[in-house]
């Protein structure tokens, strides 16, 4: 017994936003965890900076002892490391105990002072290269070239160079390296500002849009860390939004396929307005980004609903994951992101009686994919009564005769035999239970009174042995597999 799940969206995708942007993002912010990850988010630089020690970061460091580059799976080595580890002669176990043969680099805000001392007095500014830092070796270098010095870098700068005075913070948010000279920006930064103003052709002073550019920059980045700086400020906070969103349900999260997303989504300016087309134009370089994204955009769509008031249930094409569904898993929501086309059904009032059950009763997926199933087969069997079955209140019994017979004849996916009868009787159960919980809330009062079930209305029992024949799929194979909706 398997759902059938629509393998393309018939409906348009487009959701043009409203001209009041402002509105979405008051909603996003309003509704947003406030503290989401406050261990790992920065939420004043839009910084993500993972911490490999818990479970709910997908990111890990690299096996080999004092290495700190990040990973994508446990016990791995990062590539250099793999590759010394090749040249090594080690086993794996030995190369892993004894580490990196090769100096690690150091991260930026961790290296080394420069080795420039007098008079106990030590450079303040980081060794950038052979133990200097950037001012004295561009110092030295011009010295060099234009025959001032003859000296060597390092006793140039043991007999001659002077200490620096501390350098002022980095222009760029959240940046742990130091800026010296007259641009406020690390020597990082200040690189790709000078690449910046050529690519762009900026002919003004070096100042001239500095504070703009340095606004939607993000720090050096490590593999454990993402920004959504460089993003546009909406996107930022229906990434945030989703996010914390998508914790409550799947709570693995992995910098690299965010650092891919923020990528992908290079002039996209909100991710509720986008069509399928332009999702599949974003480009995916792993699966594992791909998943991120699905759950992303699902997570979007359905909050940019809610802000314009629309109900998921009222649309023809439903995502599972967001009806709320409860599971057997441990964390008691559902995941799936499949989207399930609800116009298989085609009787309105019965469309709207499954929207009403799922409103009010909150099912699990056992119970929802059963009743659905059950609604289908009633309504593949009302479509050839005569009128169709779409006047609820011309039903009569013979109507109820045909679902159940239908019910009844009902074959296994592959169409090789009939399903269980456990199965089958659990179809009609459902349905019927449909019908009850309508009538009970007083939502099929339009509806013939004769289409119940009636005691004549049964699933004639099988023996046990032969009816393994028919045994249903597990749900977690039936969803995996996505016929085309008829």
């Amino acid at each position: 017994m398997t759902i059938d799940i629509a393998a393309a969206v018939a409906e348009p995708r487009v959701a043009k936003l409203p001209v009041d942007r402002a509105g979405w993002m008051a909603w996003l912010t309003e509704n947003t965890e406030q503290d989401w990850r406050p261990d790992e988010w920065d939420a004043a630089n839009w910084l993500f900076t993972g911490d490999p020690d818990k479970d709910e970061t997908a990111i890990w460091r690299c096996n080999s002892a004092g290495c700190h580059v990040a990973v994508r799976a446990t016990r791995h080595l990062c590539r250099s490391c793999y590759e010394q580890f090749l040249e090594s002669g080690l086993s794996r176990e030995e190369f892993v105990d004894v580490g990196r043969r090769t100096l690690v680099h150091s991260l930026p805000g961790e290296r080394a002072s420069c080795s420039v001392e007098r008079d106990g007095v030590r450079c303040a500014l980081e060794a950038q290269s052979r133990g200097a830092c950037t001012p004295h070796y561009v110092k030295w270098r011009y010295h060099r070239n234009s025959g001032k010095t003859a000296l060597a870098l390092e006793t140039w700068l043991q007999a001659e160079a002077e200490p620096l005075p501390p350098g002022t913070p980095c222009l760029v948010g959240a940046c742990a390296g130091s800026a010296h000279g007259r641009v406020p920006l690390c020597a990082y930064h200040r690189d790709r500002w000078r690449r910046h103003r050529n690519k762009a052709g900026m002919e003004g002073t070096i100042y001239e849009g500095l504070e703009e550019w340095a606004a939607v920059q993000p720090p050096w980045l490590t593999g454990f860390q993402f920004s959504l700086v460089p993003l546009p400020e909406l996107v930022r906070h229906e990434l945030l939004f989703a996010l914390a969103e998508r914790d409550k349900q799947r709570p693995t999260l992995s910098p690299v396929a965010m650092r891919l997303m923020v990528r992908g989504l290079e002039g996209v300016s909100s991710i509720a307005e986008l069509t399928d087309t332009k999702l599949g134009d974003l480009g995916y370089l792993d699966r594992n980004c791909e998943a991120h994204w699905n759950d992303v955009v699902r997570v979007v769509r359905g909050a940019f609903d809610r802000f314009r008031g629309v109900d998921p249930l009222e649309r023809p094409v439903w995502e599972l994951g967001d009806l709320g569904l409860r599971s057997r898993t441990r964390s008691g929501v559902r995941v799936s992101s499949r989207r399930l086309d609800v116009t298989q059904i085609r009787q309105e009032w019965l469309r709207r009686l499954l929207a009403d059950w799922v409103k009010e009763t909150t099912p699990d997926n056992d119970d929802f994919r059963r009743t659905f199933e059950g609604c289908l087969s009633a309504s593949r069997a009302l479509s050839a009564r005569p009128g169709g079955g779409h006047d609820p209140g011309a039903l009569k019994v013979t109507d109820m005769d045909a679902v159940v017979a239908a019910i009844r004849d009902r074959k296994r996916q592959d169409g090789t035999a009939t399903l269980a009868y456990g199965s089958r009787a659990e179809l009609l159960a459902h349905f019927c239970q449909l019908l009850d919980f309508g009538r009970r809330l007083q939502i099929l009062d339009h509806v013939a009174s004769v289409f119940a079930r009636h005691p004549h209305h049964k699933i004639p029992y099988e023996d046990m042995a032969e009816d393994m024949a028919g045994k249903a799929i597990p749900e977690y194979v039936a969803l995996s597999s996505m016929p085309t909706s008829t």
